[in-house]
């Protein structure tokens, strides 16, 4: 009976300390795709934004979409859709979507991405491809300026944001963060707006804010790790296994 007692402790204890994870990172990233185009604004299978792109041994994709006159932002990764986190701004005029799919079918395919061009379409488009994507813990977007809250409950986490703004040569949207430090991109689209498109590793599990400035759209999306046995637990196993050989 005391073993028993002794056994169902350390089994509550292993559950208490059972994961742990290793940081997201970045496997795979792509030059940034400037597409001003008049009438049509469409990638097709033939004439993809990313012809076969990798995830390079990660299990995330992720597409940054920004720009003007431009709307119905759609993505596909081979032959599956991404979800899209879109934020267009008064008639349309403006766009910052990111899109994602965690775990996809394939490891390699073409990254097609389309959408409705309102006139003339001036558009900014990056693709990153991360590895060690458990789950979507947040994303939110705004017209104008979000303030992005997010609670990752594992450490190593990731953050991706997206912001444009219409400035006329004007400088690019900023942003107040602690975990957003690498830009995909960050400039000018055309002679009328601008973009920034950032991410980061959140090194520390907890709540943070991220809050952009001088944008006319903005969107934000938060992932958590894969959790991972910890060495806590794989130790316990062991020694319960030991236990019930000695029984």
């Amino acid at each position: 009976m005391e073993t028993k007692t002794f056994l169902a402790f350390v089994s509550a204890t292993v559950m208490a300390v059972a994961t742990s994870s290793a940081a997201i990172m970045v496997t795979n990233t792509s030059a940034n795709i400037l597409e001003d185009v008049d009438n049509n604004g469409t990638f097709t299978s033939t004439n993809a934004a990313f012809t076969n792109w990798s995830l390079s041994g990660g299990n995330t994709v992720v597409v940054y979409f920004s720009g003007e006159n431009t709307l119905g932002v759609t993505a596909k990764y081979g032959t599956e859709d991404l979800t899209i986190v879109e934020s267009t701004g008064a008639n349309n005029d403006h766009v910052a979507a990111i899109g994602y799919i965690i775990n996809p079918t394939a490891s390699t395919a073409d990254l097609d991405v389309t959408w409705a061009a309102q006139g003339n379409s001036e558009n900014m488009i990056t693709a990153l491809s991360l590895g060690g994507v458990g789950s979507v813990v947040a994303s939110n977007t705004t017209n104008g300026n979000l303030s992005f809250n997010y609670t990752t409950t594992l450490d190593g986490g990731f953050v991706v944001g997206n912001a444009t703004n219409n400035n006329f040569n004007g400088p690019s949207p900023t942003v107040s963060s602690s975990n957003l430090d690498t830009d995909a991109f960050n400039g000018t689209i055309s002679g009328n707006s601008s973009s920034i498109q950032t991410y980061g590793v959140i090194d520390t599990a907890g709540t943070y804010t991220d809050t952009y400035a001088n944008s006319l759209v903005s969107s934000g999306v938060a992932f958590n790790p894969i959790p991972e046995p910890s060495a806590a637990l794989l130790g316990a196993l062991g020694f319960l296994a030991l236990l019930r050989r000695r029984r």
